[in-house]
């Protein structure tokens, strides 16, 4: 049998009932001098919580589906990017025409030119809002990396 006690284990030559036998006569337990000391248990997982290895599987997975999109995103942004400033190139290529003088002479070039470029305008807009999304998309994942 073995006796625990005190934070040390030793072995008891005998069963249960020679120890209890032995403590009612009052006769002291001889204890052997090389006592084990007893280490702590390791901490118990809360039921139902997987195991290590599978928690570790479960990052791994995880980090692979950040990553993948990580690349999706910066391939977003890099189209955006790309369609923003060609946008404003087209817009700024009509400010220079509506400032020379055979446009500025002839009023319908001149308003589809003015309208052409509050087109352009809008859709800048609406693409730097796409950007922005993408961008604190990209802040949130990186985060979770951290």
């Amino acid at each position: 049998m073995i006796l625990v006690e005190e934070g040390a284990a030793d072995v008891f030559a005998g069963n249960y009932s020679d120890y209890a036998d032995r403590l009612k006569a009052g006769v002291a337990v001889p204890r052997k001098s090389e006592a084990v000391p007893l280490s702590p248990p390791p901490p118990a997982r809360p039921t139902g919580a997987p195991a290590p290895h599978v928690d570790d599987k479960l990052a791994r997975v995880e980090q692979k589906k950040r990553d993948k999109r990580m690349k999706q995103i910066d391939a977003e942004i890099a189209d955006l990017e790309s369609r923003i400033a060609s946008a404003e190139r087209e817009r700024e290529r009509n400010d220079l025409l509506l400032c020379s003088e055979e446009v500025f002479r002839d009023g319908d070039r001149s308003r589809k030119i003015q309208s052409q470029n509050a087109d352009l305008k809008a859709m800048v807009e609406l693409l730097y809002g796409k950007w922005e999304t993408l961008a604190k998309e990209k802040e949130e994942l990186e985060g979770a990396v951290a």
